[in-house]
């Protein structure tokens, strides 16, 4: 599976080194910035600081990504 970090390799405390680590089965791609340029060959998108547009937020597999399946929210808000 792969997994598209949206951020640089050393963000979030290196964050990413240890998911490397605990997921070895899975590739994990940095961004190298808070930007997202395609989705193309992704399966799950870590956005991090990264604005989703309504593109991104809501797209579906098709040509340009058939892999993609999920987008990991940054945050999660629950209600109290």
């Amino acid at each position: 599976m792969k997994i598209l970090f949206a951020a640089p390799e050393n963000a979030w405390g290196g964050i990413l080194e240890m998911l490397r680590t605990e997921l070895p089965d899975h590739q994990f791609e940095a961004t190298g910035g808070f930007h997202i340029a395609s989705l193309a060959d992704t399966d799950v998108l870590i956005p991090t600081m990264c604005p989703v547009t309504g593109y991104f937020r809501f797209f579906m597999p098709d040509e340009t990504a058939p892999r993609f399946r999920l987008t990991i929210p940054p945050r999660l808000r629950f209600p109290r």
